[in-house]
């Protein structure tokens, strides 16, 4: 018997149990394994209601293809397989699995790249960041391609990401458009990408001076005038500025259509710069920001006194800084000698100076006179008068540029704590600015390295820390400083602190339901998943079971606990499954442990075999020792079961096929009481899931009673009986219905089953009855109840079939009655020989009339046939018959002829109907008597009279006569007998008359049929055996032949008492 449950898994489908878009249009592979099945077993896999079917391999692996159609008709979200396998002993298992259709593509946008999607010389000498948005969780990887380049970046927890392209490979890009693409795949195996279209424009504008006053020298009739500056630009467009610098002033000029631009320069300027070599200087900008510079000396030869003013503070603006030290001013002269006073003036304040040897002079500010100079524009005014007394002056404006400066830095990696997944991506570390222009410097200082960035046009600037450098960053607090100076100086510093915590939490999953094995009783009732962790107290912590989530927090002394409610449990189909418990530490470090969980809420189901092969314990088997055998599924090799029987108890374990068996000694059995007796056997399994079960066996000493009726209804077999089939029937008591009784005659064995009333037949074919001799023969018929008790019976059978002879004596001395004879009744008599004895009737038949006689002790016998019987019969030749039944029913027959001659007439009338029976068939048939005569002239008119009815005849040529009855007439003859009279006169006027017997049998008929095999159903026990078909008739002598047709097959047997 097997009785190994085989146990089936399906395998994760689409390699992640997450069926996308792309795999959402191909064929499907859905495999797995099963462990106790066998090779050719049948696998049925369900899936959104339909159903394929494949077999196991040698392996124990199975497979099977979903076709493309069947896929695509799955809709979006889980969907459950189902698979089933039964084995050849009919042991079956199921396994579920959950998959999910997930068709939405995740989504992913690139940013502005370099504020204007175009790269221009600066941009291009630096590193380039390209950032953007995605749907998707933090730590996704995004791949960012760039001139058939690779970048990768990792999603924040809001979707930002960033790549940073090394300032090598943008350095490497032509003057060209370019198309960036980024890249993202979801969880589910699902992809998108955007592209962004990014214009590399490097080439600097240029940017002439043409000669200025058509020589290069402003003299002295020119400087009276304003000069026109003015040129051409290539490189830029009309629209763009040039600014022009002469001299500490600056002029700006628009780029006209052809190219050039133009500024005009004050007289008043140009007088008050004073003689000497100068240099004017242009700058045009175009309009991707990339910026080209011209210079073209001059000359101003005027014969003028003059002053000029150096480059204050190195670039004419007093930053903050500079604000509050104190600051040195210097210049040059022309046309004043050495020694010359000069007189300084600043925001009110008046300072004086001397013109030195060379032309030059310097003149020192306090810091607390610079420090009052307002934000703003403030004139440096100098002064001075030649030997001819003419006096010189300069303006020279100076830039005083307090705007506050001010930089920040974000929050890193969302919570200033940089986790092991995140020491492994790029940091991005980003902040803003104000108070400073776009493409000013960033300096960030992270971990010992300076990485540099620029001001975007919005204020913000992100630098990126490659993961080599994460790489080297011990776990502990640290420092990160940002600084910035705007154009004129200013500058600003912010630190942030941050903490690393690369180390992960640790993890503990307890043993579940104390034993990791989830029986039937736990499962009903709910069970509680705990554990341990060295995360934070209150973080959250996730339990995954069968999909199912369950949240908790850990608590201060860090520990932990969910509670899995029975209706979830009721869902754990499959023998195995995996908890998992995810906790992250503050700092966003994940951890996850796994923990096997067995499922076994199938109870065993033990059963108790069939005891002593057929719950009965007979008389024999009460002496003996007994063995109680049975089977378990559910349960495994060893566990124990235990025996109950009389209130004793026995153990036992399980086989590795989850068989068992006990023995019961002989003195328990033997002490086992008359009736019913109960047995109890129980197991638990290692599971803890429990059965027991019980099983009524019954206590039966008293043995069945067999009887055999009269066969052939006198026990006597006789010659008739020897060449037919010979049924053999009794009774019985204790058995039940369709047991066999086993019936012996003459050294052969016949099988019968008992019916419902106990009866049973057996039929002895005619073969082997006519096979027995002479003799008397024993019958026994045996059986053995349900309980194993036997019983027998007896019975004797005498075959008699040789055939008496019976002897009819010589009539009227001569055969011959004549004349004188006929007057007078004559005797006809005889003997009788072998196997007839005195008393044996004898009947003689003469003429249609019937006589009996007694044999007598010394075997003789004789009838007397009155005169007037004799005389009815007329002249002719007669037969008389004589036959005699012996006691076993055997006939033997003799016939004799004699001849009546005493000049009579006579009628005689054929036998009617064939054997003088009219019976209920040819009741209502038409009818014809016949009949002859002797001593009545042809043409004599014969007179019929039957029941009432007269008829009328006419004697033929050859003596014989006939009158037809209407069926009508016949169907009136009443049952019983019916005299049929014919008399005629001769011609002398002797009138003969005779009267002939007619039996009417309308007696019905019946025959009926037995329920075949106790319900009319062969089943394969019984087609194995004789076949017993038997029924009872009425209204039909016994010994008449009954024909049965069964399976196109014809049968014959003889009637016995009906």
């Amino acid at each position: 018997m097997d009785l190994t449950v085989p146990v089936l898994t399906i395998n994760t489908v689409s390699g992640d149990d997450i069926i996308n878009a792309a795999e959402h249009g191909q064929a499907l592979v859905i495999s797995g394994s099963s462990a106790g099945g066998e090779a050719g077993d049948v696998i049925t896999v369900t899936l959104n209601s339909k159903t394929y079917t494949t077999t196991l391999d040698a392996s124990g692996n199975w497979s099977v293809g979903v076709p493309l159609s069947d896929v695509t008709a799955l809709g979006s979200g889980p969907q459950t397989i189902t698979a089933t396998i039964t084995d050849a002993a009919g042991n079956s298992d199921d396994a579920s699995r959950t998959v999910t259709v997930n068709l939405t593509a995740p989504t992913i946008g690139i940013n502005t790249i370099a504020s204007d999607d175009v790269i221009n010389a600066t941009e291009k000498s630096a590193d380039l960041q390209i950032t953007g948005t995605s749907n998707q969780p933090a730590g996704t990887t995004i791949t960012v391609t760039l001139n058939g380049q690779n970048y990768t970046a990792t999603t924040d927890s809001s979707g930002n990401w960033s790549a940073t392209v090394p300032a090598s490979a943008v350095s490497a890009l032509g003057e060209a458009n370019y198309t960036v693409t980024a890249n993202v795949t979801d969880s589910a195996g699902n992809s998108n990408s955007a592209s962004h279209n990014v214009l590399v424009n490097s080439a600097l504008p240029a940017v002439t001076i043409n000669a200025v006053a058509t020589d290069d020298i402003i003299n002295a009739a020119e400087s009276g005038n304003a000069q026109t500056i003015s040129g051409q630009v290539t490189g830029a467009a009309a629209g763009d500025t040039v600014t022009v610098t002469l001299g500490g002033n600056t002029y700006t000029a628009t780029v006209q259509a052809n190219l050039s631009w133009s500024v005009s320069v004050p007289a008043a300027d140009i007088q008050a710069i004073g003689n000497g070599s100068l240099t004017v200087n242009a700058s045009v900008t175009n309009v991707v920001g990339n910026t080209g510079n011209g210079s073209r000396d001059i000359t101003i030869d005027a014969n003028l006194p003059g002053l000029r003013v150096d480059t204050v503070a190195g670039d004419d603006v007093i930053n903050s800084i500079e604000h509050n030290q104190a600051l040195v001013i210097t210049g040059s002269s022309s046309g004043l000698t050495a020694g010359t006073a000069l007189t300084v003036e600043i925001n009110n304040v008046t300072y004086g100076a001397t013109v030195l040897a060379d032309g030059t002079w310097s003149l020192g500010i306090p810091a607390a006179d610079v420090s009052n100079w307002p934000a703003g524009t403030v004139d440096i005014t100098v002064s001075g008068t030649n030997s001819a007394g003419t006096t010189s002056t300069i303006t020279h404006p100076v830039t005083v540029d307090l705007a506050a400066v001010a930089i920040t830095i974000n929050t890193l990696s969302g919570d200033d704590v940089i986790n092991a997944v995140e020491k492994g991506e790029t940091l991005v570390v980003s902040g803003s600015t104000s108070g400073v222009e776009a493409g000013q410097t960033v300096t960030v200082t992270f971990g010992g390295k300076n990485y540099t960035t620029t001001v975007e046009a919005n204020g913000s600037w992100t630098v990126n820390v490659p993961p080599a450098d994460l790489a080297a960053l011990p776990d502990g607090a640290g420092n990160v400083q940002a600084s910035v100076s705007n154009i004129n100086g200013n500058s600003a510093q912010a630190d942030r602190a941050y903490s690393v915590d690369a180390t992960a939490p640790l993890i503990t999953i307890n043993t579940i339901a104390s034993d990791d094995i989830l029986n039937v009783s736990e499962a009903g009732a709910g069970i509680t998943i705990s554990g341990t962790t060295t995360a934070q107290a209150g973080q959250t912590l996730t339990v995954t079971l069968n999909n199912n989530t369950y949240q908790t927090t850990v608590q201060a002394d860090g520990t932990w606990s969910v509670n899995v409610p029975a209706t979830d449990l009721s869902g754990l189909t499959a023998s195995s499954y995996t908890v998992t418990a995810t906790v992250s530490d503050k700092a966003g470090n994940p951890a996850s442990a796994d923990h096997a969980l067995a499922v076994d809420v199938t109870a065993p189901d033990l059963t108790i075999n069939t005891v002593a092969g057929d719950d009965i314990i007979n008389a024999i088997e009460h002496g003996q020792a007994l063995v109680i055998s049975g089977t378990s599924t559910g349960a495994a090799a060893g566990d124990v079961v235990t025996v109950n029987l009389n209130g004793k108890n026995y153990t036992t374990t399980l086989d590795a096929s989850g068989n068992w068996s006990v023995g019961i000694p002989a003195v328990d059995v033997t002490a086992l009481a008359t009736g019913s007796q109960t047995i109890t056997a129980s197991l638990s399994d290692r599971a803890g899931n429990s059965d027991s079960t019980t099983h009524n066996v019954t206590v039966d000493l008293s043995g069945p009673m067999l009887t055999i009726s009269t066969v052939s209804g006198d026990d006597i077999i006789n010659n008739a009986e020897k060449t037919q089939d010979l049924t053999i029937s009794g009774g019985s008591s204790g058995l039940a219905t369709g047991t066999t009784v086993t019936v012996m005659l003459n050294g052969l064995a016949y099988s019968a089953t008992t019916d419902g009333s106990g009866n049973w037949s057996v039929t002895v074919p005619a073969s082997a009855v006519g096979a027995l001799g002479e003799a008397v023969y024993q019958i026994s018929a045996s059986a053995t109840d349900s309980a194993g008790n036997s019983g027998s019976t007896t019975h004797t059978v005498n075959v008699e079939s040789l055939l008496p002879g019976v002897i009819i004596n010589t009539v009227a001395g001569d055969d011959i009655i004549n004349a004188a004879e006929i007057v007078v009744a004559q005797t006809i008599s005889g003997q009788v020989t072998g196997t007839a004895v005195a008393g044996n009737t004898v009947i003689v038949t003469i003429g249609g009339n019937q006589y009996n006689a007694t044999v007598q002790s010394d075997l003789s016998w004789s009838v007397s046939v009155p005169a007037n019987v004799l005389q009815a019969l007329g002249n002719g030749e007669l037969t008389i018959s004589a036959s005699v039944t012996n006691n076993g029913g055997n006939t033997g027959t003799a016939t004799h002829d004699i001849v009546i001659d005493a000049n009579l007439p006579g009628l005689r009338v054929d036998t009617v109907a064939g054997d003088d029976v009219v019976n209920i068939i040819e009741h209502g048939q038409a009818l014809v008597v016949t009949g002859s005569s002797t001593g009545l002239a042809m043409g004599a008119a014969l007179t019929v009279v039957i029941n009432g009815v007269t008829y009328g005849a006419t004697v033929l040529v050859d003596g014989t006569w006939s009158v037809g009855v209407p069926a009508a007439d016949v169907t009136n003859w009443p049952a019983g007998t019916v005299n049929i009279a014919v008399s005629g006169t001769n011609t002398a006027g002797t009138t003969t008359s005779i009267s002939h017997p007619v039996t009417v049998d309308l007696a019905a008929v019946a025959i009926t049929i037995n329920t075949l095999s106790t319900d009319d159903v062969i089943n394969a026990a019984e087609k194995g055996s004789d076949l017993q078909l038997s029924g009872t008739t009425s209204g039909v002598e016994a010994g008449q032949t009954i024909t049965v047709i069964f399976g196109g097959k014809s049968y014959t047997t003889h009637g016995c008492r009906g």
